[in-house]
C-alpha cells in the first residue's frame, strides 16, 4: 500500500479516537481547528497556490453563520423560503447559494483589481460586510442572534462539542481531499499557473478569469459552511467573530502552516489556536497583569517562524516523515486525443498588415508586414530591441496593435484574447521561459493540453475525469518524448538547464495539437548539439507535415568547449596581455539560478581608461555577468574593483567606490523630471559629505545637450534614445571609475546609437573605464579596445577587439559576411 495513504489513514483513525481519549475543552479546541482550517484550506487556494490575497474570508464565515441563524429562528418566514427553516441542512444549502452569489458579484468587481489594490479591495468589502451584520436590527444588531437549534443527524442531535465533533471534521477532511484532486487535474493545473504564469497561461488556452472566479468562489463556500457549523455548534451569532482581525488572523494560518500546501491548511489552524490559548493561560501568571500582551509575543513568534521558514511549516514537517507523494503513470492504453485538421500545404494561414505598436513615443513596430504559409518556416531575425518579441505579442493576443491587421485561417484576430487565438490553433513559447519551476516536468507540458480536454472543476474534485486525465497526460509524455526530455519528465522544471526549459516549452507548445508555432528565440541558451537537435525537430516532417512556425532565431551555434579560441585564458591567468593599470578584474565568476547555471567560471579584466565589450547571443549570460559584478545577485568567485578584493560585492558599497551600471532596461523613474531623475544619481555622493553635484549636473549637460531642453519633462514621456542618455547621464552623476553599460543600443534608432556610441567614446577620452555589454557586435567591436565573446554562460574567445573583428567565426556567427568592413556607427 501506498506510504502516503498509510500516513493519511493514520490521521483520520486519530481523529475517530480522539475524542475517546481527551478531555471536553479539548476536544472543543479541536473543533474550533477544525472550523479555522476550513477557512484557512480556502485560503491555501486562493491565496498559496492562486495568488489572490484576501484579508476577507472571515465576512464569508459570517454569511453562512447569519444565514443559517435568521433561517433556524425567524418563527413566521415568507412563503418562498419558509422550507428552509425545517433543517439546518437546507439552510446550509441557501447559505452555499447566497455566498456564491454574493462572491460571484464581489469577485467581478474585486478580482479585476492587481497588485496591492486587490487585498485592499478585499479589505474594503470584508469590513462593510461586517458592519452589515452589526447595523441591520433584522440580524440582531451588536447583541446578535440566540437561541440557535441544533443539527441533527440520523436522529442524533449534535448538541454537545464531542457530538458535533465528528461533522466538523468530516466536512475538513472533504475539502482537504476534493481539494487535492482538484489540484491534481486539468483545472488544477491551471489555477496552479496563475501564480507567475497568466500570460502562459492565456497562450495555452486557459481562461484565468474564469479560474480566478472558482477558486475566489470555492474559498468563499469553504468559509460559509465553516460559519454554518459554527452557529449550530455555538447556538448563537454575533458580528464580532467575522472582523477583519479575524480575516487576518485565517490569512495568518494559511502563511505559517504553508500557504502552498494542502495539508498545511491544518498545521497553521492548530499551531496558532493551540499557542492563542497557551499564551493566553501563561502570560498573565508570568507576567502577573492582564492585557494583550499574548498579541505581542503571538506576532513576534509568527515573524520569526516567515523568516526561518518561509513556506511555512508544513514543507519543514513533511521532511521529517519520508512519505513522497505517487509518481504520475502513463496509461499507454489511454484513447489518444483527436487531431484538428490541418491547412493545406502553401495555403496561406498568417498574415500581418501595416501592423504598428506604439508605448508612448516609442515606436516598437512600424507598418510591419508578413506572410506564413502552411508547410513552411519563417525566420524573423533582428538585434536586440527591435521589436521581434512585440511582434510575435501582437500576433498571438498577448498584446494588441496600435494600428494594422492580423489575420489567422482569413479571420481577424487583432484584438482577441490569445486564448482565442490559441483555440483557433496558433500556440507559441516565450523570450524568457515561462514555466512553473515546482511543478514536474510531464505537468508543465500537460498545460498545453488545456483546451482538448473539457471536464471542469467538480468532475475534478470528485475524481470523475480519470479517463480523460489519463488521454492529457499520454499527450503531454508523448511530446515530451518526441522532443528528447524522456528522462526528465519527472523531475521539477525549475531543476532543468536553461536549454532544456526551452525545449520543454516547445513540448508544452506542441501539445495543444496547433498548425502555427510562435517560437520566439527558442535557441538561446542552447549549445552546438542541442541547437542541432532543436532543428532537427523542427524540420521534421513526421506527425505534421503541414504544420507552420514562425521562428526567431537567436544566433549562429555556439562554439564548444574543444572549439573555444586558444586565446581563452587558463585558470588564475586574467590576460596578461593588458597594458593598463586594471580597474576591475573578476576571476572563475559563477551564477547559478536553482540549477540552472547561468554563468561558469567566467574571467575578464577592465583596464584603466578601456573600453572592454562582452559579445554573445541572448542568453549568454552577459546582464548576468553585469549583475553579479555589482552585486545585484549573488555568485561564486572574486571580484578585484580599484585595487581591493570584494568578498561580496555590494551594490551600495561599490557605487560609493566608483563603480555604476546602466541596466538594461534603463529603470527610470517615468513619474519624476529628467533633472530629478539625474540629481539621483549623486544620491551616495552626497550622502558621503559631497555637494558637487551641481557641477556633475552641467557637465551631464555638455554631454547631452537634449536632457537640458528637456530638464523639467517627465521621464516617462520621453522616447527609446532619450531614455537612454538618461540612464548614462544618471550614471554619470556618481563620478564612476567604472561604467557598466548593458545594451545601451537595445531598441534604439542607427541614428541614436552612431549618438550613443559617440558619447562612449567620448567618456574613455574622459578617463573612465567602461565594460560594454553589447549585441550589436559590430558597433561593440570598433569602439572597444578589447573584447570577450561569452557562450552559454562561458567566455569562448577573446582578444583584441580588431583582432576579434577579423576572427572568420565572429565574422560568421555576428557580423555576417562583410564582417568589420561594413558600414558602422562612426565614433
Amino acid at each position: 500500500m501506498r506510504t502516503d495513504r498509510l500516513v493519511q489513514g493514520a490521521f483520520v483513525a486519530l481523529l475517530l479516537v480522539l475524542p475517546a481519549v481527551l478531555a471536553p475543552f479539548y476536544v472543543t479546541l479541536l473543533n474550533y481547528i477544525g472550523l479555522y482550517a476550513l477557512v484557512a484550506l480556502g485560503l491555501v487556494l486562493l491565496t498559496g497556490v492562486g495568488g489572490l490575497t484576501s484579508f476577507g474570508q472571515a465576512a464569508f464565515v459570517g454569511l453562512g453563520a447569519y444565514t443559517t441563524a435568521v433561517l433556524s429562528t425567524t418563527p413566521e418566514l415568507p412563503g418562498w423560503i419558509a422550507w428552509a427553516g425545517v433543517s439546518p441542512w437546507l439552510t446550509l444549502l441557501v447559505g452555499l447559494v447566497v455566498t456564491a452569489t454574493v462572491a460571484v458579484v464581489v469577485g467581478s468587481l474585486t478580482l479585476k483589481l492587481s497588485g496591492h489594490f486587490l487585498p485592499l479591495g478585499t479589505i474594503a468589502w470584508g469590513i462593510s460586510l461586517y458592519f452589515l451584520f452589526g447595523t441591520l436590527e433584522s440580524l440582531g444588531g451588536h447583541t446578535g442572534i440566540t437561541g440557535i437549534p441544533p443539527i441533527t443527524l440520523f436522529g442524533v442531535v449534535l448538541d454537545a462539542g464531542e457530538k458535533i465533533y465528528y461533522l466538523i471534521w468530516a466536512f475538513v477532511m472533504v475539502a482537504v481531499f476534493t481539494t487535492q484532486n482538484l489540484l491534481d487535474s486539468r483545472e488544477g493545473r491551471a489555477i496552479r499557473a496563475l501564480k507567475g504564469g497568466m500570460v502562459m497561461a492565456e497562450a495555452m488556452g486557459v481562461d484565468t478569469s474564469r479560474s480566478r472566479m472558482i477558486i475566489f468562489v470555492i474559498a468563499a463556500l469553504h468559509a460559509c459552511a465553516s460559519g454554518w457549523l459554527y452557529a449550530h455548534m455555538q447556538r448563537f451569532v454575533n458580528p464580532t467573530p467575522f472582523g477583519l482581525h479575524i480575516g487576518i488572523e485565517y490569512l495568518f494560518m494559511a502563511v505559517i502552516g504553508g500557504a502552498g500546501h494542502v495539508w498545511g491548511a491544518l498545521v497553521g489552524a492548530g499551531l496558532i489556536t493551540v499557542l492563542k490559548q497557551w499564551l493566553q493561560d501563561i502570560l498573565p501568571r508570568l507576567l502577573g497583569a492582564n492585557g494583550n500582551f499574548e498579541a505581542i509575543v503571538f506576532g513576534i513568534m509568527m515573524v520569526l517562524v516567515l523568516q526561518r521558514a518561509r513556506e511555512g511549516l508544513w514543507p519543514v514537517l513533511k521532511k521529517l516523515v519520508p512519505v513522497k507523494a505517487p509518481q504520475k503513470t502513463i496509461d499507454p492504453a489511454a484513447d489518444t486525443l483527436p487531431r484538428r485538421d490541418l491547412p493545406k500545404a502553401g495555403e496561406v494561414i498568417l498574415e500581418a498588415r501595416n501592423v504598428t505598436r506604439k508605448f508612448g513615443g516609442l515606436v516598437a513596430n512600424n507598418d510591419m508586414n508578413l506572410t506564413v504559409k502552411a508547410g513552411e518556416i519563417l525566420a524573423l531575425i533582428g538585434p536586440n530591441g527591435a521589436g521581434k518579441s512585440t511582434m510575435f505579442n501582437q500576433l498571438s493576443g498577448v498584446d494588441t496593435p496600435t494600428s494594422g491587421e492580423v489575420l489567422f485561417l482569413g479571420k481577424p484576430v487583432a484584438g482577441r484574447d490569445s486564448r482565442e487565438i490559441a483555440r483557433m490553433g496558433m500556440s507559441r513559447t516565450f523570450q524568457h521561459v515561462r514555466l512553473l519551476p515546482t511543478m514536474t516536468v510531464l505537468e508543465n507540458v500537460a498545460i498545453g493540453t488545456h483546451l482538448r480536454g473539457g471536464k471542469g472543476v467538480f468532475h475534478a474534485a470528485w475524481r470523475q475525469d480519470r479517463a480523460e486525465e489519463a488521454r492529457l497526460l499520454k499527450e503531454a509524455a508523448r511530446q515530451i518524448e518526441r522532443v528528447g526530455l524522456a528522462s526528465h519528465m519527472y523531475d521539477d522544471a525549475g531543476s532543468l538547464a536553461l536549454g532544456q526549459q526551452r525545449i520543454l516549452e516547445i513540448a508544452r507548445a506542441l501539445c495543444s495539437d496547433p498548425c502555427l508555432l510562435l517560437l520566439d528565440e527558442p535557441a538561446a541558451g542552447l549549445r552546438l548539439k542541442e541547437k542541432e537537435a532543436l532543428g532537427d525537430l523542427l524540420r521534421s516532417p513526421k506527425a505534421c507535415p503541414t504544420k507552420s512556425s514562425v521562428t526567431r532565431p537567436c544566433s549562429k551555434p555556439t562554439w564548444e568547449a574543444s572549439e573555444m579560441n586558444a586565446r581563452t585564458p587558463p585558470s588564475g591567468d586574467l590576460m596578461k596581455n593588458q597594458t593598463r593599470n586594471p580597474v576591475l578584474q573578476i576571476d572563475r565568476l559563477c551564477v547559478s539560478y536553482g540549477k540552472v547555471e547561468a554563468l561558469s567560471n567566467a574571467s575578464l579584466t577592465v583596464g584603466e581608461g578601456q573600453i572592454v565589450t562582452v559579445i554573445g547571443p541572448n542568453g549568454a549570460g552577459k546582464t548576468t555577468m553585469l549583475s553579479a559584478i555589482m552585486g545585484v545577485l549573488s555568485s561564486k568567485g572574486t571580484v578585484h574593483f580599484d585595487g581591493s578584493i570584494e568578498a561580496v560585492p555590494e551594490v551600495e558599497r561599490l557605487v560609493a567606490r566608483g563603480m555604476n551600471l546602466v541596466p538594461e532596461k534603463r529603470e527610470l523613474f517615468g513619474e519624476m523630471s529628467v533633472e530629478d531623475n539625474l540629481v539621483l544619481g549623486a544620491f551616495q555622493r552626497y550622502r558621503m559629505g559631497h555637494r558637487d553635484h551641481p557641477k556633475t549636473l552641467d557637465e551631464v549637460y555638455d554631454l547631452f545637450p537634449r536632457l537640458k531642453e528637456r530638464r523639467t519633462q517627465l521621464a516617462g514621456t520621453l522616447s527609446g534614445g532619450e531614455r537612454q542618455m538618461l540612464a548614462v547621464g544618471r550614471a554619470l552623476m556618481a563620478k564612476p571609475k567604472l561604467l557598466m553599460l548593458d545594451e545601451p543600443s537595445l531598441g534604439l534608432a542607427p541614428l541614436i546609437v552612431r549618438e550613443i556610441f559617440r558619447i562612449v567614446a567620448e567618456l574613455r577620452r574622459r578617463g573612465v573605464s567602461i565594460l560594454l555589454v553589447e549585441q550589436n557586435a559590430r558597433a561593440a567591436l570598433q569602439v572597444a579596445d578589447y573584447a570577450y565573446v561569452l557562450e552559454t554562460g562561458q567566455i569562448a574567445m577573446h582578444g583584441p577587439a580588431t583582432q576579434l573583428a577579423d576572427d572568420p567565426r565572429v565574422i560568421e556567427a555576428y557580423l555576417g559576411l562583410g564582417g568589420k568592413h561594413q558600414a558602422m556607427p562612426s565614433t
